[in-house]
C-alpha cells in the first residue's frame, strides 16, 4: 500500500487498504485505495484540500514497466458541514407532559401552562422525560409550590443518580397554589447527553402535595475534553 501518498491539511494520512476490481492480469484494471481520517473520524478541522501522489516503481504494467512518480496524481476536497450551536434560549418541559408515577396532573391558572402536577398518595412519586437536546453542559431550573403547611423532598435524577436533592422548608406564608407559594431552584453546569433521562424524585408532606411546574434546560457550552 506504498503505491500512492495522501497529503491534507494536517499532514499525511495512512493509507489502510487496496482493492483491484479484477483479480487477474489484463487491462483496463482499477484500484481502489482507502485513507483514514484524521484523529480517527471526519470533522470539520478536516476540512481542506488533499493531494494523491503516486510513488516511483510502485505500479507496473504486465510487461513489468513501472509507472513514473507523480506528485500530483488527483486531489480532492472535504467539507465536513459545520453543525451550529444549540440556541441559548431556555427549554422548557412542563412537569404535566412527563412520564408520571405516582403524581395527578392538577388544572391551575398558577402554572405555567395553566397546569402542574401534584403526588396523589404519601409513597414516592417520579415524573421524568428522556432528554432530547445536544450533548453539552447546561443550567437547569425548577419551578414548584413550596407551601407553609409540609416539607416535602425532592430530588432531580440522571439516568437514576441524585444531582440534586432538598427540602421544600421556605414556608413563604400560603399553604395553596398562589404567587406566594411559587418558588424556583437552579443547577449550574449540569453535564447531560442526548438520550439521557431525567426525573424528579420525591415525597410529599404532611399538606404539601409535591407540586411541580416545570423544568426548564439552558445550553451553556460543549462538554469540556480531556
Amino acid at each position: 500500500m506504498s503505491d500512492i501518498t495522501v497529503t491534507g491539511p494536517g499532514g499525511a494520512l495512512s493509507v489502510t487498504g487496496v482493492s483491484v476490481n479484477v483479480g487477474t492480469d489484463g487491462s483496463p484494471r482499477s484500484a481502489t485505495y482507502t485513507v483514514a481520517a484524521p484523529g480517527g473520524t471526519w470533522d470539520t478541522a478536516d476540512n481542506g484540500a488533499y493531494t494523491v501522489a503516486l510513488q516511483a516503481g510502485q505500479v507496473v504494467d504486465t510487461s513489468g514497466n513501472a509507472v513514473a512518480a507523480n506528485g500530483a496524481l488527483t486531489s480532492f476536497n472535504v467539507a465536513v458541514p459545520v453543525t451550529p450551536p444549540p440556541s441559548a434560549d431556555p427549554v422548557r418541559v412542563e412537569a404535566e407532559a412527563m412520564d408520571l408515577q405516582g403524581f395527578q396532573v392538577l388544572n391551575n391558572g398558577h402554572g405555567s401552562n395553566d397546569q402542574l402536577i401534584q403526588a396523589t398518595g404519601s409513597g414516592p412519586h417520579v415524573a421524568g422525560f428522556g432528554f432530547s437536546g445536544a450533548t453539552g453542559l447546561y443550567n437547569i431550573k425548577m419551578g414548584y409550590f413550596d407551601e407553609s403547611d409540609g416539607q416535602s423532598q425532592l430530588s432531580l435524577l440522571l439516568n437514576g443518580e441524585a444531582v440534586d436533592s432538598f427540602i421544600w422548608d421556605a414556608d413563604a406564608g400560603a399553604s395553596i397554589v398562589n404567587e406566594t407559594s411559587y418558588a424556583e431552584r437552579e443547577i449550574t453546569g449540569l453535564a447531560i447527553e442526548a438520550g439521557d433521562r431525567l426525573e424528579f424524585s420525591g415525597m410529599p408532606d404532611g399538606g404539601e402535595p409535591l407540586r411541580i411546574d416545570f423544568l426548564e434546560y439552558v445550553f451553556v457550552s460543549d462538554l469540556p475534553t480531556i
